[in-house]
């Protein structure tokens, strides 16, 4: 796994059990990536997972409290595969209890992992830092557009619309 670390900051929703197989979860779905001389991180590191957290806060609560069942249902199914939680497993036994879920013939268990997977990928590719190494140069109205017809509207000062007819005062 990335980033072992204890927290140094109170998560509201991931207490320590949710945040140690979101953590699990987050680094067999994304891992760590080691090319040539240069390490893509993982999405199994503490950024990440206070993406998770701040996202959540913004749910409603019977979402996050479905959200937290399935979580801890996910874990725990792994004692009917393998004998241990999901957070236990080996890499390779974590990968197959992934696939399970990702093709369990009940459509409800595969909404619920689309979920926490959606969460794991938000995760990731919402963080800054990782832009670079995937290739994408930020959020549009940062830079400059490339159609300079385009880039010159970007650019323009801003001009109010006028009032329409018979709206003065």
């Amino acid at each position: 796994m990335g980033n072992q670390n204890k927290p140094n900051t109170a998560f509201k929703f991931l207490s320590p059990f949710r945040l140690r197989v979101f953590m699990a979860l987050a680094g067999r779905i994304i891992p760590e990536d080691r090319e040539g001389g240069k390490v893509y991180p993982g999405a199994d590191n503490l950024e990440s997972m206070a993406i998770i957290d701040r996202a959540l806060s913004t749910k409603p609560k019977d979402m996050v409290l479905l959200l937290k069942l399935f979580l801890m249902f996910f874990e725990l199914s792994g004692l009917l595969f393998a004998l241990r939680p999901f957070s236990w497993m080996s890499a390779e036994q974590k990968d197959k209890h992934i696939r399970r879920f990702e093709l369990a013939p009940l459509a409800k268990v595969r909404q619920g992992f689309w979920g926490l997977k959606t969460l794991v990928f938000l995760s990731y590719y919402s963080r800054d830092e990782i832009w670079p190494d995937i290739g994408y140069p930020g959020p549009r109205m940062k830079r400059p557009h490339p159609d300079p017809s385009l880039r010159a509207l970007q650019t323009a000062p801003f001009r109010p619309l006028p009032t329409p007819l018979g709206g003065e005062d």
